[in-house]
């Protein structure tokens, strides 16, 4: 008898060993964390996801299954929860994190690194994908591997949002269905933006350690359509500006089905850029315009949406000032004729935006960039993106990580009309400036214009 009850007691101490090792959580994290991701150094690093509630914490382990850094925070009333821990320095050394709900594992991401994030974000010429770029292209056939240094968030170019992608929401979305980071080494980096791809690759070799992209654009985007509601309502110039448009929508008639990804206004920060919140990007590069040229914005009126959008961002992503952006002149929509859709003007007031948050503005000169393209893409997409990341690369070393040099192209400081001639004084000239051959991307105007 006492050997009967010592085997009932055994079992049912393994049944409950068993019960406890095996308890279920339907906790689960957001879609855009996985293997292989990275986070910001040195900053508050976020995981976020749903729950039922309690409690969740999570833990970041080192190569050797030490504790280096761990949070935990209570579950929301609406089923929420964002979990944050210090983020070491950046390096090329791989962490496990490991997330509990009530102390019981939901979530394992595996091979996260720590070093520099930043958004690539605008339209086509940024989405322009590195398997079609001019060196790209041979690459993809070789089927080369890139490495791991280099950490991409692969966003879809168009979201889904109720199982659709045809409907568009009006509010702000938490999640993106099809995220995943992806590294190098997986054959899906050449879905990135070359643009992209090449910026990190060179700051990762400045900065030796892992760069990540948040790779977010969408081809034929307009700026508004970036710019979250509460952001546009704040601002009654921009708002007034939308409806003289026929481009301002309340959010009380918003038709889902309606609205467009493509040009209607908080669309596309609702489904993409809206989740990332929790991420601490150190800036944002950005090739964005053409669509706004096209439909008749004036520089000054992508001026004001600029702005705005750098203000807001800087807002949402808790940055300790504004958010550092770098971003591109454009390529002529076609060249034979000037029928409203060339871009003279907008790289111009490019310009003139940079001068005006010098502290944490760049912008990328292209008058000497070979603008060839392949016929069907159109001489709106240059297929040479190698030099724009490259030259992006350089303005973010100047603009944010203190290289001291003149890190955005030169621009116009004063001019002189004198005997004849034009002066032109500019600044942002570096080691000073050299005329090789033909000067290109000057005008002279009597005083009729």
């Amino acid at each position: 008898m006492k050997k009967f009850l010592s085997l009932i007691l055994c079992v049912a101490m393994l049944c409950g060993i068993s019960t406890v090792a095996f308890a279920k959580t339907d906790a689960a994290l957001y879609t855009f964390y996985g293997d292989s991701m990275l986070f910001a150094q040195n900053k508050e690093a976020v995981v976020s996801g749903t729950a039922s509630g309690g409690s969740v914490t999570a833990g970041l382990y080192d190569e050797n299954n030490n504790l280096i850094a761990s949070g935990e925070s209570q579950v929301e009333s609406d089923g929420t929860f964002a979990v944050a821990f210090d983020a070491p320095s950046g390096s090329f050394n791989e962490y496990e994190i490991v997330v509990k709900n009530n102390g019981f594992v939901f979530e394992t991401l595996e091979d996260v690194v720590f070093g520099e994030l930043w958004i690539a974000s605008g339209q086509s010429n940024m989405q322009y994908p590195l398997a079609q770029e001019k060196n790209g292209v041979k690459m993809y056939e070789n089927r080369e591997k890139l490495g791991d240094d280099i950490r991409v968030l692969l966003v879809p170019a168009v979201n889904e949002y109720k199982g659709s992608t045809a409907l568009v929401p009006c509010d702000p979305q938490s999640d993106i269905v099809g995220a995943s980071w992806v590294t190098g080494e997986n054959a899906r980096i050449y879905e990135m933006s070359a643009v992209a791809y090449y910026f990190a690759k060179e700051m990762t070799a400045d900065l030796d350690m892992p760069v990540g992209i948040l790779n977010v654009p969408l081809g034929g985007s307009a700026i508004a359509s970036w710019v979250s509601r509460e952001a546009i309502d704040g601002n009654e110039n921009v708002k007034n500006m939308l409806k003289s448009f026929g481009e301002y929508y309340d959010a009380d008639t918003w038709n889902e089905a309606e609205r467009s990804i493509y040009y209607d206004m908080t669309c596309n920060f609702n489904l993409k850029i809206a989740p990332l919140t929790h991420f601490r990007p150190s800036g944002m590069i950005w090739y964005q315009g053409e669509t706004d040229v096209i439909y008749g914005k004036s520089p000054e009126q992508y001026e004001m949406m600029f702005d705005l959008m750098q203000k807001s961002y800087s807002e949402y992503f808790s940055c300790n000032g504004l958010l550092p952006v770098v971003w591109t002149q454009l390529a002529a929509y076609q060249y034979h004729k000037s029928n409203g859709t060339d871009l003279s003007d907008m790289n111009i007031g490019f310009a003139e935006m940079q001068k005006k948050e010098a502290d944490s503005r760049a912008v990328v000169s292209i008058s000497d960039v070979p603008l060839t393209y392949v016929s069907e893409m159109g001489a709106i997409h240059p297929d040479t993106k190698q030099p724009i990341g490259e030259r992006m690369a350089f303005c973010a070393n100047g603009l944010v990580y203190g290289d001291g040099y003149d890190y955005t192209s030169a621009t116009v400081k004063n001019y002189e009309v004198k005997d004849g001639k034009v002066t032109v004084t500019l600044c942002n000239t570096g080691d000073g400036l050299v005329a090789d051959g033909l000067i290109r991307g000057f005008a002279i105007a009597g005083k009729d214009n």
